[in-house]
């Protein structure tokens, strides 16, 4: 697919240009996926080369592919300790996404919430925690107001955003705070498993497991016990159906 893209795109690049980023994409996508980073990082900055050069022509139309370019090679930077670099490139995608968020919130803001939370990651990965916080806060602020309006799609995106505030609190040994988010994620989890346990009932394990541990390292130890075997439990029940 690539190679006949590449062909169109020389005879006439304003037709084929954005089919031929995506091929490049996509299979930096692939790449990615299967560890062979170095290919994957070359075809994703020939994706990303075309995307800045048809955003600066039609913003409106291609800026949205700009940023989803910046974050792919972001995430890979990110997944490859390439922190510097990851860092610059998030922030580049979060700038777009913030610009599109304004003018658009009911189709960008979740993808804003993304954004923030991906850089937030990447800070928290390298203990820069009270910066990690701000961003966590302000994913969490959003998918808080997106789940209002639509719970189907944004509570378990929610649950997501709790745990990984959760997490952070729990690093930097603030556990009452941990506690109170690791519930509010549990708190909906359990609401989800039961109406669809096939898909969150792992989610649910992983959200015991993460009380479980708060508590055995606040030297509560019953309410551990009890949190570990109710994961204990989820996990058997998963494993017998697909060990």
């Amino acid at each position: 697919a690539l190679e006949i893209y590449e062909r169109l795109a020389q005879s006439n690049p304003q037709a084929y240009e954005p089919y031929l980023a995506v091929s490049y994409n996509n299979l930096a996508d692939l790449y990615f996926s299967t560890n062979r980073f170095s290919e994957s990082e070359e075809l994703y900055k020939l994706a990303l080369e075309i995307y800045e050069r048809l955003a600066q022509s039609n913003p409106q139309a291609y800026e949205p592919y700009l940023a989803v370019s910046y974050n792919n090679l972001a995430d890979l930077y990110f997944s490859t300790n390439r922190f510097s670099e990851s860092e610059e490139l998030y922030k580049l995608a979060l700038a777009i996404n913030k610009r599109l968020a304004q003018s658009n919130p009911q189709a960008y803001e979740p993808v804003l919430a993304t954004s923030y939370r991906s850089l937030a990651d990447l800070y928290f990965s390298t203990n820069r925690f009270s910066e990690s916080e701000e961003l966590y806060k302000l994913a969490l602020a959003i998918n808080k107001r997106l789940a209002q309006s639509n719970p189907q799609v944004y509570e378990p995106v929610l649950a997501i955003s709790y745990g990984s505030l959760a997490n952070l609190y729990f690093n930097t040994q603030r556990f009452s705070e941990s506690e109170a988010m690791h519930k509010q994620a549990l708190e909906i989890r359990e609401r989800l498993a039961q109406s669809n346990p096939q898909a969150y009932e792992p989610s649910l394990a992983i959200s015991y497991g993460s009380l479980a541990n708060l508590y055995y390292n606040t030297q509560r130890f019953s309410e551990s016990e009890s949190m570990h075997k109710q994961a204990l439990e989820i996990r058997e029940r998963l494993a017998q159906s697909n060990p």
